[in-house]
C-alpha cells in the first residue's frame, strides 16, 4: 500500500510515494493505545465514554476484527511500529453483551441520545433509534472502520472485506442484523453539499435504510471552531456484499 507523501524545495516541488508495507492482524494487547486514539478519531467528541473499556472489549472479539500495522511488526521492537493505522471491527449493541459490558450499554444510549438530537428528519432519527434499541427484534452492531486520513480507500476495502467473512461464520446467536455506520463530513464552502472525510462512505449511503446528520462544532488547534457533520446509517446486513464490492471499485 503506499501513501503519498509531499516534499518542498526551494526552487521547486516535487512529489514522492513513499512505500509502506502494510499488513492486517487480529487486535491484541499491544494495540490498545492505537485503537483507543482510532476510536477517539471516530467518535464525537461529545462522547462521554470509557474508550480504553472500548478497546478492550474490541481486543477481546477473538473471531472478528482487523488493525493495520506495518508488516514487520512481529520483528522490529521500534516504538514507531506499534503504530495502528486503521481498526475495522464490530461493537454489538443487543444481548448478551449489553448487559455483560456496561460499557456497551453506555455507548447505546449515547447513540441513542445523539441521533435524536440530529437535524434530520423525525421519521429517519427514530427508525435508527429503533433499530440501535432493538424495538422490533433487530440485533444492530456498531461498524468500527477508522484509519489514517491519508491512507487510501484500499485499506477500507480490505479490512471490510475480512470482515464480511468473519461476521458469516459467526455462531447465529452473535450474527448481526443490521450495521449501524457512523462517519464524518463536512460541508463544502460553496455549497450545502458533504464532503465526506472517508470518501467511500458517500456510496456507502445509498445502502442505507435510514440516515441522520447531526452537527458538531469543536475547536480546533487554532481555536477556531469547526462544524464536523457526523452522518449516521443503518443498513441490513444483507447488502455488506455489494457494499464491499462499491467500495473495491473505487479502490481500483
Amino acid at each position: 500500500m503506499c501513501a503519498k507523501k509531499s516534499k518542498r524545495g526551494d526552487e521547486e516541488s516535487d512529489e514522492d510515494f513513499v512505500k509502506l508495507e502494510l499488513e492486517g492482524f487480529s487486535p491484541e494487547k499491544d494495540d490498545r493505545d492505537g485503537i483507543i486514539q482510532m476510536l477517539k478519531q471516530l467518535l464525537p467528541k461529545t462522547a462521554n465514554l470509557r474508550f480504553a473499556c472500548l478497546a478492550d472489549y474490541i481486543i477481546g472479539r477473538e473471531k472478528i476484527g482487523t488493525v493495520v500495522k506495518y508488516s514487520d511488526y512481529e520483528a522490529d521492537g521500534d516504538d514507531d511500529e506499534d503504530i495502528v493505522f486503521s481498526i475495522t471491527s464490530l461493537i454489538s449493541l443487543f444481548e448478551p453483551d449489553i448487559t455483560q459490558y456496561p460499557v456497551i450499554a453506555d455507548l447505546r444510549k449515547f447513540l441513542e441520545t445523539f441521533i435524536n438530537s440530529s437535524k434530520s428528519s423525525n421519521s429517519d432519527a427514530s427508525a435508527i433509534v429503533k433499530v440501535i434499541t432493538g424495538a422490533s427484534s433487530e440485533k444492530p452492531a456498531l461498524l468500527i472502520n477508522e484509519r489514517y486520513v491519508n491512507l487510501p480507500v484500499e485499506v477500507a476495502e480490505k479490512s471490510v472485506s475480512s470482515l464480511l467473512d468473519e461476521i458469516n461464520v459467526l455462531p447465529e446467536n452473535e450474527k448481526p442484523t443490521h450495521i449501524i455506520v457512523l462517519t464524518r463530513a463536512i460541508k463544502s464552502p460553496d455549497s450545502s453539499e458533504l464532503i465526506y472525510i472517508q470518501p467511500e462512505m458517500e456510496s456507502v449511503r445509498k445502502f442505507a435504510l435510514a440516515t441522520s446528520e447531526t452537527n458538531v462544532v469543536t475547536p480546533t488547534v487554532d481555536d477556531e471552531n469547526e462544524t464536523i457533520t457526523f452522518v449516521t446509517m443503518v443498513v441490513d446486513v444483507s447488502s455488506l456484499p455489494e457494499i464491499v464490492d462499491n467500495i473495491a471499485t473505487q479502490s481500483t
